[in-house]
């Protein structure tokens, strides 16, 4: 693994860097489209509508795009894990301070239950959260909102 592995690895290291740089200006306008119209449909956002083009245009994976989501004028970043210092340097960068910030887990996708099964596992997880050893419960229970009744 000589000089050839160590051009390669460099070369590439320059390729996603400037990769990286174009997602963040992309990712970036995707933010502050949402942030300055106050919505994050891009149907009723044209800013936003040509932000998630370019984003297309270039390649950015779509588990990448900062599913931004505005209410009460609270503006909600979901990103992968990898892209949190990223979002973070950029906002601070704009100036914009985070009144809330971590890393969540949210589940890919949800399972249906029933009634029952929902209020037999919620109890687990009530029993789960009163655990000093335990910080989190995650799950992926799809919420339905006749279990509120």
């Amino acid at each position: 693994m000589g000089r050839k592995w160590n051009n390669i690895k460099m070369k590439k290291a320059a390729q996603d860097k400037l990769r990286s740089q174009s997602y963040t200006k992309v990712l970036r306008e995707i933010l502050m489209a949402v942030k300055n119209a106050g919505n994050a449909d891009p149907d009723a956002n044209f800013a936003l509508k040509i932000a998630l083009q370019k984003a297309k245009v270039n390649n950015v994976p779509r588990d990448n795009i900062d599913d931004v989501e505005s209410e009460d004028g609270y503006v909600t970043v979901k990103a992968p894990t990898d892209a949190y210092h990223g979002i973070y340097k950029k906002l601070d960068e704009l100036k914009i301070k985070a009144e809330d910030s971590g890393l969540e887990r949210l589940p890919l996708n949800t399972k249906e239950v029933t009634k029952e099964s929902y209020d037999k596992i919620q109890k687990l997880i009530d029993v789960l959260e009163s655990d000093d050893d335990v910080t989190k419960v995650y799950h992926n229970l799809e919420w339905n909102e006749a279990f509120a009744e």
